[in-house]
């Protein structure tokens, strides 16, 4: 459970610093996430940007 926090935090550092960078983060879709949740808002455009990464 540990390593498991530890991967997850320095996943959220490196979100948080390309986005700092203004970097664009793709790489979980890249990679083969399992699954992804959105805010009711962000449905949309959030299925657009998976096409589009997936079609890539």
């Amino acid at each position: 459970m540990r390593k498991v926090k530890l991967i997850l935090y320095l996943v959220r550092q490196l979100i948080e610093v390309a986005h700092a960078k203004g970097v664009k983060v793709g790489f979980l879709i890249e990679n083969g996430i399992d699954s992804i949740s959105f805010n009711p808002d962000a449905i949309i455009r959030g299925t657009e940007n998976i096409a589009a990464a997936e079609n890539k």
